[in-house]
């Protein structure tokens, strides 16, 4: 079978499957469950579905430099990660989502700084469109029009999204390098558990209530372990794409579930003005394309 479509047939579903998961994620998070606990859930039973995934496939030789990438990547991750769900926790998918996107022209930016790598102009395009979009979506949020910066730090929702997208531009250099120095099945099983981990002593640590910390309301019923099927499948296929493709097209590609995210947020959590939030996220997406394919 051609590389190329079997590429597609792993990516495709995989933006559809991650894109429905962060949907989830706020159906689960509206039941009252710690969002911490939620996490560690969710990425604890993944990654050891992914390690299984991994030993069935065959281990790989570990290289030089895998333990310091793995060991950063897991600390930049746990903190994002807890950023992200508290960011959805607090406003809505539709918003929240497709500002994952801004890791992209962050990455250039820090490339610039740290390794000196220059953009060329479809690269700077590309992060001026993304910029447009942000913008666009936000604006159907607080009207940026009449925005102070008073009342844009009254949603600490968008503010934990932007923190969790600039932590996933740091982690990204390191997610590469565990990836290089192992395999990519291999390496996010063993960040998907050491987040799940951390995350878990950290929730349980600062918890004010710590017998609530690590209860399941009743009202979770199947969507608990059809979140953790639907997430460890999407990235389990996401990942697989990364062998019949460039990992910068996969990647880019695999951005997509941001807009099935955007989608899904409007048809099944009736989220208001999604319409013009999936415009404002082709936006972004078409800025992001153009600094990966030109750029």
């Amino acid at each position: 079978m051609d590389a190329t479509l079997i590429f597609l047939l792993c990516i495709l579903p995989a933006t559809v499957l991650l894109g429905a998961y962060e949907v989830l994620i706020k159906k689960l998070l509206n039941t009252g469950i710690n969002e911490r606990f939620l996490l560690s859930l969710i990425f604890g039973f993944a990654g050891v579905i992914i390690l299984i995934v991994s030993s069935i496939v065959g281990f790989p030789e570990i290289k030089d430099g895998f333990l310091i990438a793995f060991i950063g990547t897991s600390v930049l991750n746990t903190f994002a990660m807890w950023f992200w769900y508290r960011a959805i926790q607090q406003e809505n998918v539709s918003i929240i989502s497709p500002i994952r996107l801004i890791s992209s022209p962050l990455i250039l930016l820090t490339s610039f700084f740290i390794l000196g790598e220059k953009p060329n102009i479809w690269g700077i395009a590309g992060v001026f469109i993304i910029v447009v979009g942000l913008w666009l979506l936000l604006d159907t949020r607080i009207e940026i029009k009449k925005v102070s910066f008073k009342k844009i730090a009254k949603y600490s929702g968008i503010w934990f999204a932007f923190l969790g997208a600039i932590l996933f531009a740091f982690s990204f250099p390191l997610d590469k390098q565990a990836v290089v120095s192992s395999s990519s099945l291999f390496s996010a099983s063993l960040v998907f558990i050491t987040v799940s981990i951390l995350n878990f002593i950290i929730g349980y640590i600062t918890s004010k209530n710590k017998n609530k910390f690590c209860i399941i309301p009743k009202s979770v019923g199947f969507l608990l372990p059809l979140i953790i099927l639907v997430f460890a499948v999407g990235s389990v296929l996401a990942l697989e794409s990364l062998n019949y493709s460039l990992a910068g097209y996969a990647s880019s590609v695999k951005r997509l579930s941001v807009l099935w995210a955007v989608i899904f947020s409007g048809v099944f959590l009736q989220e208001r003005k999604y319409e013009k939030r999936i415009m404002a996220t082709i936006i972004m997406l078409l800025g992001l394309f153009l600094m990966v394919f030109f750029g």
